[in-house]
């Protein structure tokens, strides 16, 4: 089992913290990733900094939140490649082909926006050891694979190919 917070804090907590871009909407799936992550044992923290896992919960209506969302993985990535940032989301969901370019370890849409805290313990070797797959052809942007990175310390772990007209 892997326990992050030992790498920064000697500690066998790891905290986590949701970053929310967009509409109201996106502000109540935050609410219901938090609690789920809570459930699964995760410590939450405002502060991005003292956190090991970052959720940016992103949204596509607009194309700020999208480069908002850019700017804030590039940022934590910049300052500390061993955090973990997931981006789930709208942004992730109509774009995925340019939200996989991006330096976040899990990427998803929102079809999979329940299973957030399974992929992070599958990632971070906390408790599970699967988690629900799409095994269906995926034919449109609303039905998009996760993906996972496979460059992160902690890795290799599957990718889905996506395609995307937005890069």
């Amino acid at each position: 089992m892997v326990k992050l917070t030992t790498i920064y804090y000697g500690s066998d907590i790891i905290r986590y913290t949701v970053q929310t871009f967009g509409c109201k909407v996106n502000q109540y799936e935050s609410a219901s990733v938090a609690k789920a992550m809570d459930e699964h044992g995760y410590e939450k923290t405002d502060d991005i900094f003292t956190a090991d896992i970052v959720i940016i919960n992103s949204c596509s209506v607009t194309e700020n939140s999208d480069k908002k969302a850019k700017q804030l993985i590039n940022k934590i990535k910049s300052s500390d490649p061993m955090k973990i940032v997931v981006l789930p989301g709208g942004f992730p969901q109509a774009f995925p082909e340019t939200a996989s370019k991006l330096s976040a370890d899990i990427v998803t849409g929102t079809e999979h926006k329940d299973s957030i805290a399974d992929m992070i313990d599958v990632f971070t070797g906390n408790k599970v050891t699967g988690v629900p797959t799409n095994s269906r052809k995926v034919t449109s942007r609303k039905n998009q694979p996760t993906r996972v990175s496979t460059s992160h310390p902690y890795g290799p772990f599957p990718q889905a190919p996506t395609t995307d007209s937005r890069t």
